[in-house]
């Protein structure tokens, strides 16, 4: 039986920590409440419980982890531990993304998964047929990514450690993804790709998407973005 880990990848919510590319449109403390809000929807789009029916109509079950940064917050761990009740729970190591991101993969192999997903959790409109997608794109492929709109990728899968993709060390451009593609090529891995999406890293972002978000799939954010300090003239 294949054992699946998904791994939530994403920073405390923490005034001038998070989201900083948003001041001083937004404060600190707004910011901090409008990654509250992306992480409690996407708690309520997992499911809390880790178990997700997708398009396909099969069940796919799955143990959930939550990869944090940074450590040496309890009372923001405890509330984020309130969100996803049923997950397991890891701080980041040191390093850059890819340094992160690797050793994360590296933490659910070595307890014994067989395909992984790490996703971000800056993304409102992923949705659990979206996760089914990339469980069903695992199967017959080595990697799977969901692209973003700004270059970068949303979601990668793997079935077995994949360092080389990691190594890079360069991100926050506009041509990560297509450096991920060439990486897959030259180690001859197989990759499938699976819908684009568009993330939340900057006020423009947040103007963009506000018209698109609404209250049926994104209650919270949906809530902030009207009653946030700040953000309902945005």
């Amino acid at each position: 039986m294949t054992r699946r880990a998904l791994i939530l990848f994403t920073r405390l919510p923490i005034a001038g920590q998070t989201k900083t590319r948003m001041t001083p449109a937004l404060s600190p403390e707004s910011c901090a409440e409008l990654q509250w809000s992306l992480l409690a929807d996407l708690s309520a789009t997992l499911g809390g419980t880790g178990d997700i029916t997708g398009e396909s109509g099969t069940a796919v079950s799955y143990d959930l982890f939550t990869c944090y940064t940074p450590d040496g917050y309890p009372a923001k761990l405890e509330r984020l531990h309130a969100m996803f009740e049923a997950a397991g729970f890891f701080a980041q190591v040191e390093g850059d993304l890819g340094t992160r991101m690797r050793s994360a993969f590296a933490q659910v192999f070595d307890a014994g998964y067989d395909h992984c997903l790490l996703l971000g959790s800056d993304i409102p409109s992923i949705t659990a047929a979206d996760i089914d997608e990339a469980w069903s794109e695992l199967e017959s492929s080595e990697v799977v990514m969901g692209p973003c709109d700004d270059g970068g990728f949303w979601l990668v899968g793997l079935k077995t450690p994949f360092d080389e993709l990691f190594a890079d060390g360069r991100y926050g451009t506009d041509d990560v993804m297509e450096r991920a593609r060439n990486i897959c090529e030259t180690e001859a891995r197989s990759l499938a790709l699976i819908v684009q999406k568009a993330d939340l890293d900057t006020v423009d972002d947040l103007r963009r998407l506000k018209p698109t978000i609404t209250k049926e799939h994104s209650p919270h954010l949906y809530g902030f973005l009207n009653e946030g300090e700040g953000v309902a003239s945005l």
